[in-house]
């Protein structure tokens, strides 16, 4: 029997919306593992870069040309 919790409704629909709930934070490699699979999943690019990830993803693309 499932129990009826209205934290988990509200969870979801704010998931279905892109929304993440406020207790999932990126501190850990575990967390940005499931991110990443989740983009992956959905067909997205995921590009982790710290404080600056358009900077990083420029240096990466960079270095990323060098023979």
């Amino acid at each position: 029997m499932k129990v009826f919790s209205l934290s988990e409704i509200v969870n979801d629909w704010l998931a279905s919306r892109g929304i993440k709930p406020s207790y999932v934070i990126g501190l850990d490699s575990a967390t940005a593992a499931v991110q990443a699979t989740a983009h992956f999943l959905h067909g997205k690019e995921w590009r982790q870069g710290g404080f600056a990830p358009a900077l990083a993803a420029q240096i990466l693309d960079l270095i990323s040309q060098l023979p």
